[in-house]
């Protein structure tokens, strides 16, 4: 496993898009979060498998929590959306109208 995941950030005008790559991750271990104007995306995995050989047991886990933080200003919070299928997470974040400056 590596020390994190893959992520593409888009800017599609009215809204951002966010594809994380997740395999081997249940939708129930993964969060989003955004607090402070940080989107945050946690992912955790405990694995573990037994070998049992003539009275050998070997063991073998693997723990993990990952996290991506992205700062994103001028959010619409309660349109976030987000998929989570076949491993890809997707998000999608709608942008806030932009302020006409009034002269």
């Amino acid at each position: 496993m590596t020390s994190g995941f893959r992520v593409d950030v888009l800017d599609n005008g009215d809204h951002y898009l966010i594809e994380a790559d997740l395999p081997g991750f249940e939708k129930e271990n993964v969060k989003i979060e955004y607090e402070n104007k940080y989107l945050t995306i946690t992912a955790r995995k405990e694995e573990s498998s037994e070998i049992n050989q003539e009275n050998y047991i070997r063991k073998e886990r693997q723990f993990g929590e990952y996290k991506r933080s992205f700062y994103i200003d001028n959010i619409i919070i309660d349109e976030i959306e987000a998929k989570f299928k076949n491993g890809v997470l997707k998000i999608k974040v709608s942008k806030e109208p932009l302020k006409e400056n009034i002269k």
